[in-house]
């Protein structure tokens, strides 16, 4: 990106062509645009801070005293003309010449006067000179520095030798992002599942940043993650992500140390400051506004994830001074009520609830049935993985209340069912054959999870025959079947024996 403030310099470097110029012959010229680049969704104004005057040693005045105040300040001289061949010397790269920084502070000044002309982009000038153009976001996406547009005399008429056309190049916005934009690769509806790998990608522009900061000039991006872990390899006893970074269509690999905070969360530091330094390492803003964009993985190890960004200026890592941004990923969770069957009520929810039923959750992914291994979360459980072999997977209770929660499960826009087999009947029950299921999905015209996704299923129970109590009623019935069977089979026998001694 060509020197902004060059062109101011430039402007006066023209002078040798106005000196033989009249005011008169100035008003006569075609006027033209200047058009601002990279300010989209930007409201500019625009005023004028020098303009031609034949009269004066460099050709060259400030527009008003005000003006010319804040210049000989910032470039700290007293005399308006000295300001002016400062800023030639500086386009010129001769000694005695204004700095970047002198001409940005002079910008910054007399934008803060005031007295600037609304106007859309591009911005319709009459007069030759130098313009400071301010733009305010609307997008809440960017934060605009001061901005200046050099409109020379474009073309002259042959015979007169007087200018006839005015000529401007774009100038391209000063901004620094105010947000950065992350998202999670391939999940466009924010719900994920325990044990997933998840990529997340991160873009946003390279800040602009005044030359005038050389000391501590520094561009970080901060991560911290919350509900998952980031995806590490270890190198002389510290852990640290790997970074793929992409900037202006090259690929190139970072990586940055893994840091276990007090809280639980994991945070990296990405070190981005050679992006707002030359080669040299002195303050540069040649790859100010340039998109770039980096990815890295991490693996879900909780209920909800809140990925959480900010760049900042190496100096205090909790102020978002380069823009911020969040990502959140949900899971779901289903809820099991086990009640015991009652013929005599039609109203399930005044049936007993049992405790102490067990259960097998699986999903069918093909074919085949993948089981759930849980561990405990609080008095819930929290999923783990998905095993091949029921044997492996993990049996879950319900509780004194009758029910039980699992935690952490995958959602789909479309359903994903999920299925409990109970294998442990509550004392005094038999074990119910077919198994309860229930579905979890995103609502109607939801397109993306803002909370857990929550799903209910329940299962009916039902009571053991009764068996005759020990010397009860079936007792003696048992004894009166038993004698007569005995008596019949004795008889039976007899007449049998006698049959034969007749014989």
């Amino acid at each position: 990106m060509k020197n902004l403030f060059k062109k101011i310099g430039a402007l006066l470097v023209a002078a040798v062509m106005v000196l033989s110029m009249c005011t008169a012959a100035f008003a006569a010229v075609t006027g033209t645009v200047i058009q601002v680049n990279n300010a989209t969704g930007a409201d500019l104004s625009y005023i004028q801070v020098i303009r031609p005057n034949a009269t004066k040693t460099t050709g060259w005045e400030f527009c008003s005293t005000s003006i010319a105040s804040k210049y000989t300040e910032a470039l700290g001289v007293t005399d308006d003309q000295v300001a002016i061949q400062k800023l030639i010397n500086n386009a010129e790269n001769k000694a005695d010449a204004a700095t970047s920084s002198q001409i940005e502070t002079a910008l910054s000044a007399v934008i803060s006067l005031g007295g600037l002309t609304k106007s859309n982009n591009p911005i319709s000038v009459s007069n030759a000179g130098v313009y400071a153009i301010n733009a305010a976001d609307t997008t809440g996406k960017w934060s605009y520095s001061p901005m200046a547009a050099y409109v020379s005399f474009g073309t002259y008429d042959t015979a007169t030798g007087e200018p006839t056309a005015l000529s401007v190049e774009p100038v391209n916005a000063k901004r620094t992002p105010i947000n950065i934009t992350k998202e999670v690769v391939g999940n466009n509806d924010n719900v994920t599942e325990i044990g997933r790998e998840e990529t997340y990608k991160v873009t946003s522009s390279v800040p602009y940043i005044p030359l005038s900061k050389t000391e501590n000039r520094y561009y970080k991006i901060k991560d911290t993650i919350t509900g998952a872990k980031y995806v590490t390899t270890e190198e002389n006893g510290k852990n640290y992500v790997t970074i793929n970074f992409t900037m202006g269509g090259v690929n190139s690999q970072r990586k940055a140390e893994v840091k276990e905070n007090a809280d639980g969360t994991q945070s990296f530091v990405l070190d981005l400051s050679d992006l707002v330094k030359d080669e040299k390492g002195a303050a540069s803003n040649a790859k100010a506004n340039v998109e770039y964009s980096f990815t890295y993985n991490a693996t879900v190890t909780d209920i909800k994830v809140n990925n959480h960004i900010i760049g900042y200026d190496g100096e205090n890592e909790q102020t978002p001074e380069f823009g911020g941004g969040d990502s959140k990923l949900y899971t779901g969770q289903i809820t099991l009520t086990k009640y015991a069957s009652d013929e005599d009520n039609d109203n399930l929810t005044d049936n007993v609830k049992l405790a102490n039923a067990g259960f097998k959750m699986y999903k069918v992914t093909g074919n085949d049935k993948k089981w759930a291994k849980f561990g405990t979360f609080g008095t819930d459980y929290k999923f783990i993985e998905w095993v091949n072999e029921e044997s492996n997977a993990t049996e879950v209770k319900t509780d004194a209340n009758g029910t039980l929660t699992v935690k952490g499960l995958d959602v789909e826009k479309n359903g994903i069912e999920y299925f409990f087999k109970e294998v442990t009947a509550p004392s005094g029950y038999s074990l119910t054959a077919q198994d309860a299921s229930a579905t979890l999905k995103l609502g109607e015209n939801v397109e993306k999870a803002t909370d857990t996704i929550s799903a209910g299923t329940h299962m009916i129970d039902t009571k053991l025959s009764s068996l005759p109590s020990t010397g009860g009623m079936g007792t003696y019935l048992f004894t009166i079947i038993g004698v007569v069977v005995m008596a019949g089979a004795a008889g039976a026998f007899f007449i049998s024996r006698r049959k034969g001694s007749e014989e």
